[in-house]
C-alpha cells in the first residue's frame, strides 16, 4: 500500500474514533443531567406531599434543597423563600422564618411577595422582643408606612407624631365624625380636655392598629368572618339609604296633615313620678295608715316612713305616664286611676300585693300640654320619616322576598 494511502485511512479512522467517543461522553452527560433533573423533581413533589400532609418541619426541608439544587429564576425562588418563612414561623422557628423573610427582597427585588414578607419581620422581631430592630427596619422599609395619603391634603396640620408618623386634624376630624355616624352624641370640642382625651384615644387606636397588623391579626379566620359581617351590615345600611331614605319626600302640606291625624302622639300626656315604699306586716301596715291618718300633711314623709319602718324598701325615680302600660307596678285600674288624682307630696296605699304592701308618693306631677305645630316641627319630620321609612322598608322586604323566591324553615333551626 502506498504512503499516501496509509495517511488517508489512519485519518478516517481517527476520525470514526473521535465521533464515537463524542458520542459517548455526550450521552454520559445528557444522562447525568436527566438524573440530575430528576432528583430535582423528586424533590419538589416530596416537599410538596409533606406540606400536604402537614409535616411542616420535613416539608421546608425538602423545599430547602430543591432551591439548592434546582435551576430556578429569581421569581420563584422569591415565592419559595416567602413559602419557608410562613412554614418556619407556623413550626414556631421564628428565626429561621426571619432569614427566609429576608432572603425574599434579596433573591427578586421586584417581587409581589416583598411587602408582605417585611410586614412578618416586623411581627417576628417583636414577637423576640428585638423591638429596636423592629423599630429600625420600619423606618427602613417606608413601604410599610401607613402615612402616604396624609401629605396629599394642603394646610393639613400635625396635631400628634408617633415616631416618624405624623397625624394630621383632618384625619382626628374623620375620626371623630365617624361617632356622629353612628348616633353618638355631638363631643364639645371646644373644650381642651375634650380634644386631648380624643387625640390620646386616636393615637393609642393607631398605635394598637400598627401593632395589629405587623402580627398579622387580621389574617385570622374569626376576624375575617366578623369583618365579612360588619362589611355586610354597612353594605346593607348604604342599599336602604339608597333604597329608602332617598326616597321620602317631605312636603309641607303633608307634615301638617301628618300632625292633625296624630295630635295625641305629640301632645304631653299626664305623667307621676313616683317613689314606692314597700314592707310586711299587718301590723307594720295598720301602725303606718294610723300615722297617716293623723298626719295628713308632713314635710319629708319618706324619711318619716323610713323612721317607722326600718325595715322597707325604698324605689324612686318610677314614671307612670296616664294611657300607657303601668312599669310593672301591679296595680289594678281603679289603683292607678286613685293614683293621677293626687297631687305632688300626696300618696296612694298601702295595697297589699302577694304578701307585701306596697305605698306610692307623688314626687312630682306633669299635667297634660298639647303643642303648635310650629313649636315642634323638627320632631313632627322625624316621625313622619320613620314612619314612611318603616312602610318602604316593609315594601322591600316584601319584593325581595318575592323576587328571590324565599323560603323560611324555623322548625328546622335547632
Amino acid at each position: 500500500m502506498k504512503k499516501d494511502t496509509r495517511f488517508m485511512v489512519l485519518f478516517f479512522s481517527q476520525c470514526i474514533l473521535g465521533g464515537l467517543l463524542g458520542i459517548l461522553v455526550f450521552q454520559n452527560f445528557e444522562s447525568g443531567k436527566n438524573s440530575d433533573q430528576g432528583e430535582v423533581t423528586v424533590l419538589k413533589d416530596a416537599a410538596s406531599k409533606l406540606h400536604a400532609a402537614g409535616l411542616l418541619n420535613q416539608a421546608a426541608r425538602e423545599y430547602e434543597k430543591y432551591l439548592e439544587k434546582g435551576k430556578v429564576d429569581a421569581k420563584v425562588k422569591a415565592k419559595m423563600s416567602y413559602s419557608l418563612g410562613e412554614l418556619y414561623e407556623e413550626e414556631g422557628h421564628l428565626e429561621k422564618a426571619i432569614s427566609w423573610f429576608y432572603k425574599v427582597e434579596l433573591l427578586d427585588p421586584k417581587s409581589t411577595y416583598i411587602t408582605e414578607a417585611n410586614k412578618r419581620i416586623v411581627a417576628l422581631l417583636e414577637k423576640l422582643k428585638k423591638f429596636g430592630a423592629a423599630k429600625a427596619f420600619i423606618k427602613d422599609k417606608t413601604t410599610l408606612s401607613t402615612d402616604k395619603d396624609a401629605t396629599k391634603r394642603k394646610g393639613a396640620a400635625i396635631v400628634a407624631k408617633v415616631g416618624e408618623q405624623n397625624i394630621y386634624d383632618y384625619q382626628l376630624n374623620e375620626y371623630v365624625d365617624s361617632f356622629h355616624a353612628f348616633g353618638k352624641g355631638q363631643e364639645n370640642l371646644k373644650s381642651n380636655k375634650v380634644k386631648q382625651e380624643l387625640l390620646q384615644k386616636y393615637v393609642i387606636n393607631q398605635i394598637l392598629w400598627q401593632k395589629s397588623k405587623r402580627l398579622g391579626l387580621e389574617k385570622d379566620p374569626s376576624f375575617i368572618k366578623k369583618l365579612e359581617n360588619v362589611t355586610k351590615q354597612l353594605l346593607v345600611e348604604k342599599l336602604l339609604k339608597n333604597e329608602v331614605e332617598r326616597k321620602i319626600k317631605v312636603d309641607e302640606v303633608d307634615l301638617k296633615n301628618y300632625f292633625k291625624a296624630n295630635r295625641e302622639k305629640f301632645s304631653q300626656k299626664e305623667t307621676l313620678n313616683l317613689t314606692k315604699i314597700e314592707f310586711k306586716g299587718k301590723d307594720q301596715s295598720k301602725k303606718l295608715k294610723a300615722f297617716l291618718k293623723r298626719n295628713k300633711k308632713v314635710t319629708n314623709l319618706i324619711n318619716e316612713v323610713k323612721k317607722m319602718l326600718p325595715s322597707a324598701s325604698v324605689e324612686k325615680e318610677i314614671t307612670l305616664t296616664k294611657g300607657l302600660a303601668s312599669p310593672n307596678l301591679k296595680l289594678n285600674p281603679s289603683q292607678i286611676k286613685g293614683l293621677f288624682k293626687k297631687n305632688k307630696g300626696e300618696w296612694s296605699g298601702p295595697f297589699l300585693t302577694s304578701g307585701t304592701y306596697k305605698m306610692y308618693i307623688v314626687a312630682e306631677k306633669t299635667l297634660p300640654q298639647q303643642y303648635a305645630y310650629n313649636d315642634i316641627k323638627n320632631v313632627v319630620e322625624q316621625s313622619y320619616k320613620i314612619e314612611k321609612g318603616q312602610g318602604l322598608y316593609k315594601k322591600l322586604v316584601q319584593e325581595s322576598f318575592k323576587n328571590e323566591n324565599v323560603q323560611l324553615f324555623v322548625e328546622r333551626w335547632k
